[in-house]
């Protein structure tokens, strides 16, 4: 598997972390061993643009997912995932940065692996998976 990260914001973020997360993910998900997925981390205002223009949603979101974008074989997909969200939720649900990341890296993960949270059976699965792979890493 192999993981890329290009961060396009000044916050500083541990890629090692980041790619532990969507490891855990990946393996349990059973992705084959050459798959190849992307994470951007950006900014909300520039979520907010790709959010309006590819799902019609005019707002900020943690993570959106775009599916092969045709770059070869092994290219599973891209998550964009906005670190001011990240910031925001993990004060927000009391978690802190660094399991909100993971958690955010995973439900990227589970979305290019075909789940879908647009129904609360949805959602609820997406949820349980999560915890699960949160549960697989080390301590926060």
């Amino acid at each position: 598997m192999t993981v890329e990260v290009r961060n396009l914001t000044s916050s500083a973020v541990d890629e090692q972390w980041l790619k532990r997360a969507a490891g855990a993910a990946v393996t349990g998900e059973q992705f084959d061993r050459s798959a190849e997925i992307s994470f951007v981390l950006s900014k909300g205002s520039e979520i907010k643009t790709l959010n309006r223009k590819y799902k019609q949603r005019n707002c900020s979101t943690d993570v959106l997912t775009f599916g092969n974008l045709g770059f070869g074989e092994n290219f599973v997909g891209e998550a964009v995932v906005c670190l001011d969200e990240v910031k925001k939720n993990g004060r927000k649900f009391g978690d802190g940065f660094k399991k909100e990341l993971a958690r955010v890296v995973i439900h990227g993960v589970l979305h290019l692996a075909g789940y879908d949270d647009k129904t609360n059976k949805g959602r609820e699965a997406m949820k349980k998976k999560e915890n699960f792979y949160l549960s697989k890493l080390p301590a926060f």
